[in-house]
């Protein structure tokens, strides 16, 4: 199996587990009410879209109404770091 198949398949398997948690570890629709919230505050009190970065995969909190900021909100993390070397190192004989 190529890296890529193996990673689309652990995505796969995260998601359809993901479908089978709930509060407190899963945002419900209060969390989300209460981030929303708490983001448009934010604007209204600076004036400018908050700065933010979502570390993992929680699509209750990335769907969020979030104010446009001017970047792109399919940037992924992983696209700011350069990749490190799939190099391995010679075993010893």
């Amino acid at each position: 199996m190529t890296e890529n198949a193996a990673g689309a398949a652990n995505w796969g398997k995260a998601s359809r587990q993901w479908s089978l948690v709930g509060s407190p570890l899963r945002p419900d629709a209060s969390d989300v009410a209460f981030a929303e919230a708490a983001i448009a505050e934010r604007f209204r009190a600076t004036g400018r879209p908050p700065r933010a970065v979502l570390l993992g995969v929680t699509p209750e909190l990335a769907a969020c109404r979030w104010p446009a900021s001017g970047c792109s909100r399919r940037r992924s993390a992983g696209s700011a770091f350069p990749r490190k070397s799939r190099a391995r190192a010679p075993r010893a004989p």
